[in-house]
């Protein structure tokens, strides 16, 4: 969510257990279950699936908003709740990286 989030290197391999489809359905399912449905619903379902690179020896989470006002509402409501699932689903250094 910095500058320094442009650095990624994406020819980096990830670990066979990081499966961004899967990452991101973790994420998601534990959100659903913590979310009313309707916030679930407005701002968590709609996103597209999240991308994994590799920057040295963290693992970032790269997840794509359409808009604006939906970068800064998912990035103020939601992101320090993403990273803390993350790091239960993930092993390792991980960061979330949200742009559009």
């Amino acid at each position: 969510m910095s500058a320094a989030d442009s650095s990624v290197n994406p020819s980096a391999s990830l670990a066979p257990t990081h499966n961004p489809d899967a990452v991101w359905a973790q994420c998601c399912e534990k959100l659903r279950a913590e979310l009313p449905e309707q916030q679930y619903n407005t701002w968590i379902r709609p996103l597209p699936p999240a991308e994994l690179q590799r920057d040295g020896d963290t693992t970032v989470l790269n997840v794509r908003v359409p808009n604006r006002f939906i970068l800064d509402w998912i990035r103020t409501q939601y992101s320090a709740r993403l990273e803390g699932i993350l790091a239960e689903v993930v092993d390792g250094a991980i960061r979330l990286d949200i742009s559009m």
